[in-house]
């Protein structure tokens, strides 16, 4: 009695080609299957059967290095544009800061001319009605003060 064998995957990751088959599946190093390899910057490509692909990966060249220090040249660009600008805002925020922490100066206010008049007069005249009024309650509290003693006598 023969026994079918039914192959989900080669020891490479690939599917066997035989599909349900009798007997073993064909070793890896027959694998046909085209496989694409990449540089290690991942820029340049190559398509080679999956038994080649130890042998034959391919190398960055003089643009991969030239792409690659552009990069870098950009980040480094940003970084620096980053740092300046966070610089930029903690010293804005430093003043602003400083600006809420001094004292605040009154600002003087312009004298109307009416002030400027009353502080020209004298005393008396400043005050007139106040010397009036309390020279009148002086006199009609001793008038009823007398009046009351004059009563209850």
């Amino acid at each position: 009695m023969l026994l079918l064998i039914f192959c989900l995957q080669l020891p490479c990751g690939h599917r066997c080609p035989l599909g349900c088959h009798h007997g073993n599946c064909p070793p890896p190093e027959t694998c046909q299957r085209k496989v694409t390899l990449r540089c290690s910057c991942r820029r340049l490509k190559k398509e080679v059967k999956c038994n080649e692909r130890d042998t034959k990966a391919p190398a960055c060249d003089g643009e991969c290095r030239r792409l690659i220090a552009e990069k870098e040249e950009e980040k480094k660009r940003e970084e620096e544009e980053r740092r300046r600008r966070e610089e930029r805002e903690k010293a804005e925020e430093e003043a602003a800061l400083a600006r809420q922490l001094q004292p605040r100066r009154r600002r003087r206010r312009p004298r109307r001319e009416e002030e400027e008049e009353e502080e020209e007069q004298g005393f008396l005249r400043r005050h007139c009605r106040l010397v009036v009024v309390g020279g009148a309650v002086g006199v009609v509290s001793v008038t009823v003060a007398l009046l009351g003693y004059s009563l209850a006598g």
